[in-house]
C-alpha cells in the first residue's frame, strides 16, 4: 500500500470507531436497561471488526515497512503494533467485560455495595495486565516500554509522552499548596456563611426551564448544534464523533447549577472536538489523544468562565438571578466527598487520591478487595473526615469500572493547564470580561482554536503544551496564584 492507500484504509477504521462512540453514548443516555445484552454483542463485534482491519497482514506490513516521515505513519506504527499484539479473542473478551462491569457498577453504586462489582473489577484489572504483557512481548512495543511500569504505559495512552513522575510531582505540589490554603479560605468565607445559606434556595428551577437555559448559554459559548446535541445521563460526559458530538448533563429540580456547570464543562470538550482541523479528521493525527489537554478545555470553560462574575451578569440577563447570589452559590470552597460536585479548589485533592490508588491497583501494590478501606483511609487523611459509605468513595466514578485506568491524572493536568491558558488569554484580550458579561465569547474560542484545537495530535502532550504556552513547560504556580487572587485576595 502507498501512504495514501494506508490513510484511506485508516479512515474506514476511524469510521468504525465513531460508530462505537455513538453506541457507547447511547448506552449511558438513552438505551433501555433490557438492551444491554444486544449492546454487548454490538460493541464486541465492532471492536473485533476494528481489530481485524488494523491487523490485516497487508495493512500491518505496509505501515511497518513504510519509510515515510509523516506523523500519521509514525503514530500508526505504534497503534498497529498494539493491535497486532492482541488476539481477536482477547479484544472480544475485553470489550464484553467493560460493558458488563459498567452495568454491574451502576447497580452496585445504587445498592452501596462494592462486593457486587468487586469480581468484575478484578477481571478488568486482570485483563489490563494480560494486555500489557502482550505489549511487552511485541518487537516494537517491548523496547519502548522496557523502562516503564505498567501504570506509566496506561498513563501514556491518555497523555502520550507524559511521565508519571512529572504528574506526581505536580500533584504533590498542588496538594501541599491547597492543604495550606484551604483552612485560610474556609476561615475567610466563614463570615459569609449565613448570607450563602439564605441564597441556596434560589438554586431551585423547574427542569424544563433548565433545559431552556442551556440553549442560549451553549450557543453563546460557540457550540454548533448542527453538529451536536445535549441529552441527559447519570454521569455527564461528551462522546460521539467529530461531526456528531454528543454531550450530556444531569438535572436536579432543587439545583439548576448542577446542570449548568455540567453542560458548560462538557461544552468545553465539545468545542475542542468541533474545532479540530477539518482536513485532518479521521486521520491518525486528526484526533484529540491528550485527555489532559481535553480537560483543560472543559475546566477552562467550567471554572474560568462559568464561575466568573462577568458570566453571572450574562446569566442574569437570561434568568433574572442576581449575580451576587450566583457568586455566593458557585464560588464556595467546601470539603466534600463527591468529585464531580467538588469546588474548583478542593477538586484537585480528589485527583491526588485517585492517582495514588489506581497506580497501586495496576502495579500490584493494592488488592481490589482492599480498595474500599484504602479509599476511606486516604480520604480521611486528605479531607479530614470519614465517608458514610462506598457510594461516596470508590463506587462514585465510572472510570475504573469501564476499564479506564490512567485517566484520572488528566483531570489534574487539565486544571493546571487551564489556569495557564486563561492567563495567556487575558494577555491578548484584557477586555474579555466586558464582552463576557454580554454573552460574547467569540474571542476566547478563536484563541483556543489557534493555540490548542489546531494542533490536533501531531506531537506528544508535553511538546504541544509547550507550544500552547509560548515555549515553556506548565507548572502548578499559575493555578495556585489564581486561587490566591480569587479566594484569598492576595
Amino acid at each position: 500500500m502507498t501512504e495514501s492507500e494506508i490513510l484511506m484504509e485508516y479512515q474506514k477504521i476511524a469510521t468504525l470507531g465513531s460508530i462505537s462512540g455513538l453506541l457507547a453514548w447511547d448506552q449511558e443516555s438513552l438505551m433501555p436497561e433490557g438492551g444491554i445484552g444486544l449492546r454487548q454483542d454490538q460493541l464486541a463485534l465492532l471492536s473485533t471488526m476494528t481489530h481485524q482491519r488494523m491487523t490485516a497482514p497487508s495493512f500491518v506490513d505496509s505501515v511497518l515497512a513504510s519509510s515515510s516521515s509523516s506523523p500519521h505513519i509514525r503514530r500508526l506504527k505504534e497503534d498497529v503494533a498494539k493491535q497486532r499484539a492482541l488476539s481477536p479473542d482477547f479484544v472480544e473478551r475485553h470489550s464484553r467485560a467493560q460493558v458488563e462491569c459498567t452495568e454491574i457498577w451502576k447497580k452496585a453504586r445504587a445498592a452501596k455495595s462494592f462486593a457486587m462489582v468487586q469480581p468484575h473489577l478484578e477481571n478488568l484489572i486482570s485483563l489490563q495486565r494480560e494486555r500489557l504483557a502482550a505489549f511487552r512481548k511485541d518487537s516494537i512495543l517491548g523496547p519502548r516500554y522496557k523502562d516503564l511500569s505498567d501504570y506509566e504505559v496506561l498513563l501514556g495512552e491518555y497523555d502520550p509522552g507524559l511521565k508519571a513522575s512529572s504528574v506526581r510531582r505536580l500533584l504533590e505540589e498542588v496538594a501541599r499548596g491547597l492543604q495550606e490554603r484551604i483552612p485560610r479560605i474556609l476561615a475567610k468565607q466563614a463570615g459569609r456563611r449565613v448570607a450563602r445559606a439564605a441564597v441556596l434556595e434560589k438554586r431551585k428551577m423547574p427542569i424544563v426551564e433548565q433545559r431552556k437555559l442551556l440553549v442560549p448559554v451553549l450557543e453563546a459559548l460557540g457550540f454548533d448544534r448542527k453538529h451536536g446535541r445535549i441529552d441527559e445521563s447519570t454521569h455527564p460526559f461528551c462522546g460521539g464523533s467529530e461531526d456528531d458530538v454528543r454531550m450530556t448533563t444531569r438535572y436536579r429540580e432543587d439545583d439548576f447549577t448542577d446542570s449548568l456547570s455540567g453542560a458548560i464543562h462538557e461544552c468545553g470538550h465539545a468545542l475542542y472536538e468541533q474545532g479540530l482541523p477539518r482536513e485532518t479528521l479521521r486521520t491518525p493525527c486528526g484526533r484529540t489523544d491528550s485527555f489532559g489537554i481535553h480537560e483543560s478545555q472543559s475546566r477552562l470553560y467550567e471554572n474560568f468562565i462559568g464561575r466568573s462574575k462577568p458570566f453571572f451578569s450574562f446569566v442574569e440577563s437570561l434568568t433574572g438571578r442576581d449575580p451576587a447570589d450566583l457568586d455566593l452559590i458557585f464560588n464556595w470552597v467546601e470539603l466534600s466527598s463527591i468529585r464531580v460536585d467538588a469546588d474548583e479548589v478542593t477538586y484537585n485533592l480528589h485527583i491526588v487520591l485517585r492517582m495514588e490508588l489506581e497506580e497501586k491497583l495496576i502495579n500490584g501494590g493494592l488488592a481490589v478487595k482492599d480498595l474500599p478501606h484504602a479509599w476511606r483511609t486516604r480520604f480521611a487523611e486528605l479531607f479530614g473526615y470519614d465517608l458514610a459509605d462506598d457510594s461516596e468513595g470508590c463506587l462514585q466514578d465510572i472510570h475504573w469500572y469501564g476499564g479506564a485506568f490512567g485517566y484520572f491524572p488528566s483531570y489534574a493536568l487539565g486544571n493546571l493547564l487551564s489556569a495557564e491558558l486563561f492567563s495567556e488569554y487575558q494577555k491578548v484580550d484584557p477586555e474579555w470580561s466586558t464582552r463576557a458579561a454580554l454573552g460574547d465569547f467569540k474571542r476566547l474560542l478563536a484563541f483556543l482554536r489557534e493555540r490548542v484545537h489546531a494542533q490536533a495530535c501531531f506531537e506528544d502532550t508535553p511538546t504541544r503544551i509547550r507550544k500552547m504556552l509560548g515555549g515553556r513547560d506548565f507548572e502548578a504556580k499559575a493555578f495556585l496564584d489564581y486561587v490566591d487572587r480569587k479566594y484569598l485576595q492576595i
